[in-house]
């Protein structure tokens, strides 16, 4: 009997991952969030990201440069990262992940950040949803 709950569980792990089952947790491997300045020519976006226990520090990124970072989400599955964006006197933010919305879906996520807003696109969904900016 034992044997057969140790099949289960690795078959159950295997499955999990090889069909995107697991929305966005990863026990085994670390999560993947890559942000891209595409906001236009010439204009510098200065990021800021961070966590309740990680702060990132400003990057300042020119267009189509890219910040990325890696991190293990809790057990308590409460990550989050949200990033201010600055640029031509403005200041906006977003949520990069979190763990219990559809941000969390991804195991690597890619931000476009963009004028009018920022864009998602997940590795699980395998779709891009852009959202209108946060006020501050």
């Amino acid at each position: 009997m034992k044997t057969q709950l140790k099949i289960f569980a690795v078959l159950s792990i295997f499955f999990c991952y090889s069909s995107s089952s697991c929305l966005g947790f990863n026990p085994v491997g670390k999560n993947v969030v890559t942000v891209t300045n595409d906001i236009g020519p010439g204009i510098v976006l200065n990021l800021h990201c961070k966590s309740r226990d990680d702060d990132l520090g400003v990057q300042a990124l020119q267009p189509g440069q890219q910040f990325q970072w890696k991190f293990r989400e809790n057990l308590i599955k409460s990550t989050e990262f949200y990033c201010n964006c600055g640029w031509n006197n403005q200041l906006k933010h977003f949520t990069a992940w979190t763990s219990y919305e559809e941000e969390g879906t991804c195991l690597k996520c890619f931000w476009s950040i963009r004028a009018d807003g920022p864009c998602l696109y997940a590795d699980i969904t395998r779709k891009t949803k852009c959202q209108p900016w946060k006020n501050n």
